[in-house]
């Protein structure tokens, strides 16, 4: 009997663990990693606001922004790039470029590009 019970227990995880991990695989493939240049960054109070901006268009999961060093330590703003993961049926590319060059401020204007896809 206990034999009995201790196979549908098992059985049981088993159906429970696999059904997880097809929704993990579901998941990562609706979703969609893009890499945007950025230029007209001079400082990290635009890091703060393109991220900001990144993070409220619908269907973004994810954003990273980096920037280049210059004379070891100091952030080179001039080499921005944004990595966005975003869900393909919520937004696109174009509203990600949109979002970043809306941030924009009298004193920075952002522009956005494609690096990768």
């Amino acid at each position: 009997m206990w034999k009995l019970v201790h196979t549908i227990i098992v059985i049981g995880v088993v159906t429970l663990s696999l059904s997880g991990f097809q929704e993990n695989v579901d998941a990562s493939h609706s979703r969609q990693t893009v890499t945007l240049q950025i230029d007209g960054m001079t400082c990290g109070g635009c890091v703060k606001d393109v991220k900001a901006a990144l993070a409220k268009v619908s269907g973004v999961s994810e954003v990273g922004l980096s920037t280049g060093k210059k004379w070891i330590w100091f952030p080179n703003y001039s080499d921005a790039r944004a990595s966005v993961t975003f869900d393909p049926e919520k937004t696109d590319v174009e509203a990600l470029i949109k979002a970043v060059e809306s941030a924009s401020s009298p004193l920075s204007a952002y522009k956005a590009q494609v690096l990768t896809k």
